[in-house]
């Protein structure tokens, strides 16, 4: 069934946003909404507008759980949802269409600042470097420079903060970054390792199955996404 017939998306996109959420990741998740609203959204209502109205329902309701799978509590996560519904409702056809794009960033910076609200600013400050700058150098010295102390005092703080070393926090992130890469590009497994400063393929490969259970190359295959597994 191609994107002009098809009611729903795939099913692995949903996965994708719900990752994306949960950390809290809004330029890959707004690129997912994207590829999502390629298809034709399903039909809700014999009334355009009201259709709109529950299809825009039922994504702030699957929001809201993304964002509580990322930790946040429920009863923050279903407040929110419940003030958007209702500015939904009182919302003209125009102004609806760009309420799902407000509505995902609105999660995302609640699941950021949830994530990140017990934590010092020098740690807060490290952390938003490293999810800027996944592909490039991220050297105990770039990051002490970032934090304003010294290697030894950064390494410190940020695992009695976090509960994990930087340089295993690194790796998880840039980790989690070539998931979206191998579900959405045709990147090979080569280029992705590069990319993310890995040592080699091979490196990748043994962080990433540490990390996610399974082998780049099957995580690529299970999600349906680019099918040369490459």
């Amino acid at each position: 069934m191609n994107s002009v017939m098809a009611t729903h998306s795939p099913y692995f996109l949903e996965l994708e946003m719900t990752r994306f959420v949960a950390n809290g990741e809004i330029a890959h998740a707004l690129e997912v909404m994207g590829h999502i609203n390629t298809f034709k959204r399903a039909t809700l209502a014999s009334d355009p507008t009201r259709s709109l109205k529950n299809s825009l329902i039922c994504n702030c309701t699957f929001l809201a759980r993304a964002a509580i799978s990322g930790g946040v509590p429920s009863e923050i996560a279903f407040a929110k949802s419940d003030e958007l519904i209702y500015i939904m409702e009182e919302a003209d056809e125009h102004t609806l269409k760009g309420l799902e794009r407000e509505h995902l960033i609105e999660f995302v910076t609640i699941v950021k600042n949830h994530n990140t609200a017990g934590f010092s600013k020098p740690i807060k400050d490290v952390i938003s470097y490293i999810t800027k700058n996944l592909s490039e150098e991220l050297s105990l010295s770039v990051l002490a420079s970032v934090s304003g102390h010294n290697a030894n005092y950064l390494s410190t703080i940020f695992r009695k903060e976090t509960g994990i070393k930087l340089s295993e926090y690194i790796t998880a992130r840039r980790v989690e970054d070539a998931k979206f890469l191998l579900c959405h590009t045709d990147m090979q497994l080569s280029e992705i390792a590069n990319h993310y400063r890995f040592s080699s393929q091979s490196h990748f490969t043994q962080r990433f199955s540490k990390h996610t259970g399974m082998t780049p190359f099957i995580y690529r295959k299970s999600l349906g996404g680019i099918r040369n597994g490459k």
